[in-house]
């Protein structure tokens, strides 16, 4: 057997060979019958080929179609002369036989598949085998694709804020192709080296300029992915290509808990401040070249320096006073003594921060602001957040007492005091002793207070009213006021203490910090009684006029400031708390409160409920449960709520279903206990109490027929 360009020709009268076209019209005498081959002297003979039709690229697209045909066809030459056309004598069968799972075949045609699965297990190459069999003679021919390529080199590279470092990128695809990516300008820079219509090389270049926008305290490595796109004639494959952002800096515990509190202890607990200190683990971290990787400088990590500011805003203190409390605190931050340090085995430094002397505020906590900083190169500073906890002195605590229900509705109409007069009153005193046993009380004439503990902050709110209360006792003795019997000299302090007591549960509902609201609201409204009725008050009445002129006091009646939050939701302007919570709030208290004692048994004469006996809790304005016993009818209370003003009259809303037929109706009771004088305290004892059905629905529907808008009389039993 002798081979020709790539035919397979034999001593016999056929000539058997393959051929490729790219369309079987192409297939014709001359097309088959190559000048090589023939054999113009033969008396006769056959040239049969195995004829492949297929596209004239090599190189397949994920969902190109590729049609591929294939057939025997043969032609006859005799004496040097060809007869008639060539014609197709068989069929062939095409396989694949490699790349098999990118292929989906539909009986000639086959396609290239787009599940990116697949296509990336792929090896890139397809090989179609194409057999046939004539006369007994076996013909093959292997077609053989590639599948397009794109790649991308490496897939990531790292980053290195302000070193301007370089990562290589080249992108390439074995078919002609146009390649889109689009990378941070701010990030990374872009530097191209080769482009060609299926090749382009690139150095990226690190281009922050503001690393603070990017990394953070807690944060040093930032992994930022780039869609990579090639465009193949329509196909768009993507590969995602990874730049880890790299930050030399200074960095502590994401589950760092801020602010970090600092107390300052007495000379006689000194041993606390350094048992009690903050400890904070913190690195620096710096760039290693031949690890590519950020990797704990020991030695910058142990010589970081802090800084201890006060926050600008520190209530009423003045900057400058706030800084200066600070400064008397002499704040340390220092490596533990034993293994505070940072080495080759553990990557970070413990430091311990704590105050060393005995610092006094009219605040309770200092807020402050600690900087980090390090000798390092690009290695900027950090900021915390710290409180400071001073020793509060007396005036601090009584100013914040007295403000604490500022910026609340309790705080518009319920002022604890004149604060420079309780300034005055502390410097009146002469002393300030501390006792063990017995009452606090303060010395008139002597100026001495007598107390059991100076508390350190408002938590010890009983202990700091105490010396609120006694410090009335100062400014009395201040106006000249003289002693008297035990509740004269008590009827201004209880009155104030009362008031205290309410202002604080008020401001605190407002700012959302009860558990348990209604009960809150059932204390406000008992020690609001208090205010005006308490033991003292009861036998020597407060003198409003002293409170407001001596101390700077003043408290509406609890009439007008409960009819306030009953409106809670209208006057109320802080955002503490949300506008549901207000609701409920406004809600509760016209459910709650009614000035008169309206307390007892009390018999409905008359009307469509005859007969029916009401039970009515009440006590110092806190009206609990309305309890109607009828028989008949179902009732269910929906709403109530007292309108106001200087009427004694309640609006309480139900739900009736009537028994007997299960009909159901709205309708609303309205008990008229009549006018009173909403300016003085008091609550008046009603005597007669008057009711008014009415309905709510529309009035053909009513169950009360007849029986609606008609006043009845109630009668206590």
């Amino acid at each position: 057997m002798k081979i020709r360009k790539g035919f397979v020709t034999n001593s016999s009268s056929t000539n058997f060979g393959t051929m490729l076209v790219s369309s079987l019209g192409a297939v014709g005498i001359s097309s088959i019958i190559n000048m090589l081959n023939m054999d113009f002297k033969a008396k006769k003979k056959s040239y049969v080929r195995l004829v492949v039709e297929a596209p004239k690229s090599r190189y397949v697209l994920p969902g190109d179609p590729v049609p591929i045909r294939a057939h025997v066809v043969k032609v006859e030459i005799e004496d040097g002369v060809i007869l008639g056309e060539p014609t197709v004598v068989a069929d062939a069968t095409i396989t694949c036989v490699t790349g098999c799972s990118v292929v989906e075949s539909s009986g000639s045609d086959h396609y290239i598949t787009t599940n990116e699965t697949l296509l990336e297990k792929a090896s890139g190459q397809i090989r179609f085998e194409i057999a046939a069999l004539y006369e007994g003679q076996a013909m093959k021919a292997n077609l053989d694709f590639s599948l397009a390529a794109f790649d991308i080199s490496p897939t990531e590279g790292t980053f290195v804020t302000l070193l301007k470092n370089e990562e290589p990128l080249s992108i390439k695809c074995n078919v002609p192709v146009q390649f889109d990516y689009d990378f941070d300008a701010n990030l990374i820079e872009i530097e191209r080296t080769l482009e060609t219509d299926s090749k382009v090389d690139l150095n990226l270049i690190e281009n922050i300029t503001e690393p603070e926008k990017i990394f953070n305290k807690h944060t040093c490595r930032v992994k930022k992915d780039y869609k990579i796109r090639a465009n193949m004639n329509g196909y768009i494959a993507e590969k995602v290509y990874t730049a880890y952002f790299l930050n030399e800096g200074i960095l502590v515990p994401k589950q760092l808990k801020e602010p970090i509190v600092i107390k300052c202890y007495k000379d006689d607990e000194a041993a606390k401040r350094t048992d009690k200190a903050f400890v904070l683990p913190i690195k620096v971290v710096t760039y290693d070249k031949k690890l590519k990787t950020l990797q704990t400088n020991v030695s910058l990590t142990n010589t970081l320096q802090f800084e201890f500011h006060a926050r600008s805003k520190q209530g009423h203190l003045d900057p400058g006073v706030a800084q200066k409390i600070v400064e008397d605190a002499e704040i340390i931050a220092e490596l533990l003594p034993d293994d505070g340090a940072a080495d080759s085995k553990k990557p970070y430094a413990r430091y311990r921060i704590y105050a060393n002397a005995l610092a006094e505020a009219e605040l309770d906590k200092i807020e402050i602001m600690i900087r980090i900083i390090s000798d390092g190169d690009n290695i900027g500073e950090i900021q915390l957040d710290g409180l400071l906890l001073p020793r509060i002195d007396l005036k601090g605590l009584i100013r914040q007492f007295i403000e604490y229900p500022l910026g609340t509705l309790a705080g518009k109409n319920m002022i604890l005091g004149n604060i420079d007069t309780f300034m005055e009153a502390l410097d009146y005193l002469s002393d300030v002793v501390m006792i063990k046993s017995g009452n606090p009380r303060y010395h008139p004439g002597k100026n001495i207070m007598y107390l059991r503990e100076i508390p350190e902050s408002l938590d010890s709110y009983k202990a700091v009213q105490t010396l609120y209360h006694e410090l009335v006792h100062v400014i009395e003795e201040m106006n000249s006021d003289t002693s008297g019997t035990e509740a004269f000299d008590e009827r201004h302090a209880y009155f104030m203490q009362y008031m205290s007591d309410v202002a604080f549960s008020l401001a605190k509902l407002e700012r959302g910090t009860v558990s348990d609201i209604q009960a809150t609201i059932g204390e406000a409204i008992d020690k609001y009684h208090s205010i005006f009725f308490n033991w003292a008050n009861l036998i020597v009445k407060a003198n409003e006029g002293e409170i407001f002129s001596w101390f700077g006091s003043r408290c509406l009646t609890p009439h007008k400031q409960f009819e306030n939050y009953m409106n809670f939701p209208t006057l109320c302007d802080t955002n503490y708390i949300s506008d549901d919570m207000k609701q409920t709030i406004g809600d509760l208290f016209a459910k709650h409160y009614f000035p008169g004692n309206i307390m007892g048994r009390w018999k409905e004469n008359g009307g469509l409920f005859d007969g029916t006996i009401w039970r009515i809790s009440w006590n110092n304005g806190f009206l609990n449960k309305l309890t109607p016993e009828v028989k008949g009818y179902t009732f269910k209370e929906t709403s109530r709520r007292w309108i106001g003003g200087s009427e004694m009259k309640l609006e309480v809303n139900y739900f009736v279903i009537r028994e007997s037929d299960k009909d159901e109706d709205d309708l609303t009771a309205v008990f008229d206990g009549g006018s009173f004088q909403p300016d003085q305290p008091n609550y008046p004892d009603i005597k007669t109490l008057k009711l008014t059905w009415k309905a709510n629905r529309t009035l053909s529907e009513c169950i009360l027929g007849d029986h609606r808008d008609k006043e009845l009389t109630l009668s206590r039993i």
